[in-house]
């Protein structure tokens, strides 16, 4: 987590709501992914295996006093026998609740 000064974190809890919203960005990203880069989204659009609420979210998932700062989500892939995948790509998207602050 970047910013550890606690009067910029969240501590609200992330409820079920809150992790279907990120699944779907999750989702809407890959999307936009695999329409930008065809023969990616070929190989590898059915191959998602899981996606997962990670770092410091994670942490504040299981534990309200940690506080948040962002939310990091990876999306895990099984490999692909004829193109091997690694990718490692930062994208900032809007939560779009100002739940979190």
């Amino acid at each position: 987590m970047k910013n550890r000064n606690p009067a910029l974190l969240s501590f609200k809890p992330i409820e079920p709501d809150d992790l279907r919203r990120l699944l779907e960005l999750a989702r809407q990203d890959r999307c936009t992914f695999f329409r930008k880069y065809p023969e990616w989204g070929r190989l590898y659009a059915d191959r998602v295996i899981g996606v997962a609420l990670c770092q410091g979210a994670a942490a504040h998932y299981i534990d309200t006093t940690a506080g948040i700062n962002d939310f990091d989500v990876y999306t895990f892939f099984a490999a692909h026998p004829k193109r091997g995948w690694y990718a490692k790509r930062i994208m900032s998207m809007d939560f779009g609740d100002a739940k979190f602050g």
